[in-house]
């Protein structure tokens, strides 16, 4: 089952909405056994099923008057989508998104982010269009794959999201099974021994930082405590999904003891006072590592992301080197992994990203450890990414102009 393709097959129904749909009973709490799913839906709403076979189901649930629909998408993964999706997680809704608002006028993202449905994690997304708004939401489960859109026509924005979150609210898998997420994941190399000692020890002196503080440019030490204030106030603090994040004065610091295959990131495309893009120049953050078990594990920078369409770069340090992973259609693939002798395995480190015009150099440490060269000249967003289990902390990030 294609996410893109089942989004297309949703637009066909909302294409039919303006006509009327056909009359059904009105359902209060809905159970698709077959798809190993129950949530609730609004009482007063109409709601129609369009099954594919046994593989896949729409359930498409009309509000009173003309104030829009819900429509929730089914289908049983196989073993080539498992495979094309493995490790994307709440990521799927770009892939959504891109076979949703391929079939809509002037569609556009307005907000985006990650909650918890059903004990896992999801992607969501608001967006508008011309004479419709509404959210999506994406998300891979137990070979389940899940996807809800919400249409709301002028007027009947509030209606529309109440009925949204009745569903999201209650939403649950009916077995226990965890997560799809780690399986065929490409972020899974067999697991190293960590090294000895404690990682976020702090080390015995300062790894040197590309970009000093009297210079010129953008600087978060992560000091603070209060996250509307912290890295753009895009942070997240508390626990969502298998991630807690939280300030701690000294470090921002996630960690993720139940999910090895998820990835967590925060991005930024403006930042106060800088010309964009921000994928030219220098971007740095002293890192601390302990690393779970279960494959990859990693802390880093986000590089080059494009929020249209959920693309980026990621540059991680894990305990013995660094990767490069890359977020494109194809989904998370992992390009690059290289040990290196100038990490510091008891303390933190430096990772710092110098950009210009296609080319981009690693450096870790103060020393470089690659430089790498794109098609076309880096124009995205920046930002903080922590791959797999374990406890990541990130300390004075740095941005300057080149």
């Amino acid at each position: 089952m294609s996410i893109a393709r089942s989004f297309l097959r949703v637009c066909t129904f909302l294409a039919a909405v303006s006509a009327g749909l056909a009359f059904a009973q009105p359902v209060t709490t809905v159970e698709r056994s077959a798809f190993d799913v129950r949530f609730d839906a609004p009482a007063d709403w109409v709601a129609e099923v369009e099954a594919d076979g046994a593989t896949e189901e729409t359930l498409t649930f009309t509000a009173p008057g003309d104030a829009g629909v819900v429509a929730v998408v089914l289908g049983r993964l196989s073993a080539d989508d498992l495979a094309e999706l493995a490790g994307v997680g709440p990521e799927a809704v770009w892939e959504a998104w891109e076979g949703f608002s391929s079939a809509m006028d002037g569609g556009r993202v307005e907000r985006e982010g990650v909650r918890t449905v059903g004990g896992i994690e999801v992607g969501v997304l608001d967006y508008v269009a011309d004479g419709i708004s509404g959210s999506l939401v994406a998300a891979l489960e137990g070979g389940i794959g899940l996807t809800i859109v919400s249409v709301a026509f002028e007027g009947g924005a509030q209606v529309i999201r109440e009925g949204l979150e009745t569903i999201l609210a209650s939403f649950t898998f009916l077995s226990a099974a965890g997560s799809s997420s780690g399986a065929g994941n490409p972020l899974a190399p067999p697991t190293r021994a960590a090294a000895a000692g404690n990682p976020l020890a702090p080390p015995p002196t300062a790894p040197p930082a590309m970009a000093p503080v009297s210079q010129a440019g953008y600087v978060e030490p992560f000091t603070g405590t209060d996250p509307r204030t912290t890295f753009g106030g895009v942070l997240d603090v508390g626990s969502d999904g298998p991630w807690t994040a939280a300030l701690t004065g000294s470090a921002y610091r996630l960690t993720n003891d139940a999910a090895p295959g998820a990835v967590r990131y925060y991005y930024l495309t403006e930042l106060p006072g800088e010309a964009g893009p921000l994928a030219q120049g220098t971007i740095g953050v002293t890192l601390g590592l302990a690393p779970g078990s279960g494959g990859l594990s990693a802390a880093g920078l986000l590089f080059d992301f494009d929020p249209n369409d959920g693309t980026y770069l990621a540059f991680a340090l894990t305990t013995t080197g660094y990767v490069v992973l890359q977020r494109s259609d194809a989904g998370l693939e992992l390009l690059v992994d290289e040990d290196l002798d100038t990490l510091r395995p008891d303390g933190r480190n430096r990772l710092d990203l110098r950009a210009v015009g296609t080319s981009v150099e690693v450096i870790v440490n103060g020393e470089t450890a690659a430089t790498l060269n794109g098609g076309q000249p880096f124009s995205g967003g920046v930002g903080l990414v922590a791959v797999g289990a374990g406890v990541f902390e990130f300390q004075d990030f740095h941005y300057q102009r080149p």
